[in-house]
């Protein structure tokens, strides 16, 4: 019989799964020319990811980083914004992973502050109540992710010059910080983001949800929502920042016009040979 994943193995599953999202979700909605992305197989099944290294360290460091909250338990929301790449940021829509853990302290051992926070910890290895097996998160993040693509479905064009942040929703305002950036390493990957971007305010714009998912991962449930943001006719736009703990990745990789170009190009002989 399989063992099920500890705690740490399931942030480390939801943490690779939430970059498999990611770079799907770029590559439906256009952020990046398609021309830029491959497939490749992730949980048995076909799915895309950039070839771009900027875009693909970029959300990498991203996605450690939320792992990093993850085994701390600070994350209420991971949230993709897809905005206007001009000096508003004007928000269009937002890919909302809602987090809500199954456990309590008690159930994760003696040790539970180093069981959350240190990955290499000899109690990371030990198998928790409500666990699940590798076989069955595979299984369960396959259906997951098939259901995140399927979103493009009922999400309108969105305008040719794009780009995208990530916003991190935090438990007990308190602040993300990486390991890196807490040694001085590096500087801090986060801001605090304004209110538009967060899933709790979005002054001067309504959302209209799409089709939403919930997914159960043994030690945690996650909640998929995509929301489209439309100016409110009604309301008159103050910008500001989220009352709670939100904060912003930094600037994402710019889209690239002469990849554009490429892309366009293609197209067009891919229309002429069909003619």
């Amino acid at each position: 019989m399989s063992t099920p994943l500890s705690f740490l193995e399931t942030n480390r599953a939801l943490e690779a799964f939430l970059e498999v999202a990611i770079h799907a979700l770029l590559y439906t909605r256009n952020v990046y020319p398609t021309n830029i992305f491959k497939q490749h197989h992730k949980y048995n099944i076909p799915v895309w990811q950039s070839r771009s290294p900027l875009v693909n360290e970029y959300v990498s460091k991203m996605c450690r980083c939320v792992g990093e909250e993850l085994d701390k338990r600070s994350l209420r929301k991971i949230i993709l914004v897809i905005k206007d790449d001009g000096p508003a940021e004007t928000p269009f829509e937002r890919f909302v992973f809602d987090v809500e853990w199954l456990i309590h302290d008690d159930m994760l051992g003696k040790d539970a502050r180093d069981f959350m926070s240190v990955r290499s910890t000899p109690a990371s290895t030990k198998p928790a109540a409500g666990g699940i097996t590798r076989t069955e998160m595979d299984e369960t993040l396959r259906g997951f992710i098939v259901r995140v693509e399927a979103a493009k479905n009922y999400l309108p064009k969105l305008p040719k010059n794009v780009t995208f942040s990530v916003v991190l929703e935090m438990r007990d305002d308190v602040e993300p910080q990486s390991l890196q950036a807490k040694r001085g390493i590096e500087p801090s990957e986060w801001y605090r983001a304004e209110a538009r971007h967060s899933a709790e305010e979005a002054q001067g714009l309504v959302s209209r949800l799409v089709p939403h998912q919930t997914t159960n991962l043994g030690m945690v449930q996650v909640q998929f929502l995509a929301e489209v943001l439309e100016k409110d006719p009604w309301a008159s736009f103050e910008s500001g920042e989220a009352e709670t703990s939100t904060n912003e990745s930094n600037e994402a990789p710019r889209r690239n016009r002469e990849e554009d170009e490429q892309e366009k190009r293609r197209r067009e002989k891919g229309k002429a040979r069909a003619e």
